[in-house]
């Protein structure tokens, strides 16, 4: 009695709470220290392990596999026959053995994007498998024969999308860009709410405790399993317990001190969940929620929340998207009563299918949900700042919160307009060749922003497959370019100039369309294509100016001109060549054009000593010439190019042509960004720490 009197005051103690939180920091920072080993990269191994996740998507299949450590592996089925017998198969907790080859997730391309290898590290997974072969060697245990019994039936209601973010915490089959666009995508992770249903419905079956505490915790702990642990979840969960146990062992924890408990038992069961957006909306959210005082009234209560909540999520909003959309207020304050109603229906339907017919109501949710998403003038783009900036932010915003003085929200508005004005005081200029894989895209922004100019757009080319294999149509290369063109500021392009119509020089154009007010547009000469009308008609729509046939672009502090040849046969050589002239600095853009039409240019034009050469046709034998590579003189060579592409660009007798340049390649030095400032310059590529002055 006396030493567990001892241990309650131990655990009370503020010596307690400071060697929790040194351990916490130290355990913390040596995961993040411990160095990576990228000499396992591109290994051929085999591995057995579970299938603790999957899906199929086409003739992809995906899977993340727990062996002596967990890993994502991609299989690529290689007939419909394959594809049938492996979805009657693959299960939840099978136990395969695999073979394949190691390769470590990839680094976001473009700066200030999405980067997957970091996401994996949150799940504690270093490295993905390419397989070629699967062997299922033991079938599921009867955890995971109930989980696939629970994945079967939701899969029988066509509404399933919804009971399967519900149950299993997997939204990716809705409509992720308008949950996100408006955003209330964090009103379908799974966490309090869920554990709040649960607890009433328990009570009110078994109002008694005791026993029944053990068996509630060993369904939280199963549901917890059933859903893969997010880390949202699994604070949840962890929370709850902690409060359980003080209760019962009489120790005297305040709500903060539980929080900061739960905090660190997360990060010893994964250090890396520091990273992760959901462990850091989830804290965040919760932890802001234990400074606001409850209205009497419910609508009142829920207003409040949702304003509190809007303002307290903000920098993550601006931090993670870029862009904070102010009709979430509204939003939330719609669809929280709204999913509340939903949650519990969708379980009961889920017990008793003859229900079925209640889940019509979710075409409700779905309808103003995508009128929601087309309301634009709300949100507004937010660039990326220095972290010192939301830290001043969160320090008014408490202050205000705690003596409702109302200069701390202005305070707030005029560093939100701050940082909104923040890049029209950069004095300098910049070229950016976004790396884009086997496709070309570059950006022109000029001193002060008073010119944004696009030189094409990217974009994946697609292969005809059968109906099996089609995947669903997901183009992250534009959604990256969007997102990273929001990080600099950025809303309106002012010129995009297209070098011509081929699939990797102006795929994403209709998508940019749709995101940004562009106000000129340009296109080359010859015969216009499916996809050049495609753009022209979205164009019009949006009233854009189409500038063809001029010959040059002049702004206050520098000139673009069209090195305009003749009309050829061939998509290729009717390329755009541009010259950007900018103080001392001179551009040269390609597009594809070939050796022939290089020729023409040196009859037409003098042009040398370049300072920057964006090589043409991705480093292809049909470009780059000696004789043209030796009278232009560039000093830098940029390649866009994709990582192991099927072409094998770029080619070994361009690179010798250019070996008096500085050869920059976007396969191996991602992003490559040029800055500018009079006599000044810097290159900054976003693979390697290297930086040229």
């Amino acid at each position: 009695m006396q030493s567990m009197k001892n241990w309650r005051n131990i655990l009370q103690s503020k010596k307690f709470f400071l060697i929790l939180t040194i351990i916490c920091f130290l355990v913390t920072l040596m995961a993040f220290l411990k160095k990576e080993t990228p000499e396992l990269d591109n290994q051929k191994t085999e591995m057995i392990g579970i299938i603790e996740d999957y899906s199929f998507d086409g003739d992809l299949l995906k899977m993340t596999i727990k062996g002596k450590e967990k890993i994502i592996a991609f299989y690529t089925i290689r007939s419909e026959a394959e594809k049938e017998e492996l979805l009657k198969k693959i299960q939840y907790g099978l136990t395969i053995r695999c073979e394949g080859t190691l390769k470590q997730p990839t680094e976001n391309q473009i700066p200030n994007t999405f980067s997957y290898r970091t996401y994996l590290k949150t799940k504690q997974i270093f490295y993905i498998m390419i397989l070629d072969k699967i062997e299922i060697k033991r079938k599921p245990n009867f955890l995971y024969s109930i989980k696939n019994l629970v994945a079967s039936r939701i899969l029988k209601f066509t509404e399933s999308p919804y009971l399967k973010a519900f149950f299993l915490g997997d939204s990716k089959d809705l409509n992720q860009e308008e949950l996100r666009k408006n955003g209330i995508s964090h009103l379908f992770a799974i966490s309090g709410m869920h554990l709040a249903f649960f607890l009433s419905l328990w009570q009110k079956f078994f109002p008694k405790r005791g026993k029944n505490r053990l068996i509630l915790s060993f369904i939280l702990f199963f549901y917890l399993f059933l859903v893969n642990f997010p880390p949202s979840f699994l604070r949840v969960i962890l929370f709850y317990h902690l409060k359980e146990l003080s209760s019962i062992w009489k120790i005297n924890w305040n709500l903060y001190q539980l929080f900061w408990v739960t905090f660190c038992l997360m990060l010893f069961f994964n250090p890396f969940f520091l990273l992760n957006q959901g462990f850091q909306y989830s804290f965040l959210l919760s932890f802001g929620l234990l400074f606001l005082k409850k209205e009497n009234s419910f609508f009142k209560n829920l207003i409040k929340t949702s304003c509190y909540l809007f303002f307290l999520s903000l920098p993550l909003n601006a931090i993670y998207q870029y862009e904070c959309n102010f009709l979430s207020i509204f939003l939330n304050i719609l669809f929280i009563p709204l999913l509340s109603i939903l949650y519990p229906l969708a379980f009961f339907i889920f017990l008793f299918p003859g229900m079925s017919l209640c889940l019509k109501i979710f075409h409700l949710f779905d309808g103003l949900n995508h009128i929601a998403s087309t309301i634009s003038f709300l949100t507004i783009i937010i660039p990326k700042v220095s972290f010192l900036f939301w830290l001043g932010y969160y320090f008014c915003f408490f202050i205000f919160w705690k003596t409702k003085k109302k200069k701390y929200m202005i305070l707030i508005f005029l560093l939100l307009l701050g940082i909104k004005l923040m890049p029209y005081l950069d004095s300098k200029g910049y070229v950016i060749f976004l790396d884009v894989g086997q496709a070309d895209a570059a950006l022109w922004i000029s001193p002060h922003r008073k010119n944004t100019i696009l030189i094409d757009t990217g974009g994946e080319v697609s292969y005809e497959k059968k109906e099996w294999a089609k995947r669903k149509e997901k183009n992250y290369q534009a959604q990256n370019i969007i997102t990273y063109l929001h990080s600099l500021g950025i809303t309106k392009i002012d010129t995009c100039i297209f070098s011509h119509g081929d699939e990797d020089h102006m795929g994403n154009a209709k998508e940019l369309l749709s995101h940004f007010k562009i106000k000129n547009m340009i296109l080359n000469k010859g015969n216009v294509n499916e996809l050049e009308q495609a753009v022209l008609e979205e164009g019009k729509k949006q009233k854009v100016n189409i500038l063809n046939g001029i010959s040059e672009l002049k702004g206050e502090d520098y000139k673009i001109e069209f090195l305009n040849t003749k009309e050829y046969q061939n998509e290729n050589d009717n390329s755009n060549v541009i010259y950007l002239e900018y103080s001392y600095f001179s551009f040269l853009f390609m597009g594809d054009a070939s050796e022939e039409k290089e020729q023409d240019i040196l009859k037409k034009y003098d042009i040398k000593n370049i300072f920057v050469l964006k090589v043409g046709h991705h480093g292809s034998k049909t470009s780059s010439s000696k004789s043209f590579i030796d009278k232009i003189n560039p000093r830098y060579a940029i390649i866009s190019v994709g990582e192991n592409n099927r072409y094998h660009h770029p080619n070994k007798e361009v690179i010798d042509n250019l070996s008096h340049s500085q050869i920059y390649r976007t396969d191996q030095n991602g992003t490559i960004i040029v800055e500018l400032e009079k006599k000044k310059y810097q290159i900054i590529t976003t693979k390697e720490k290297n930086v040229l002055q």
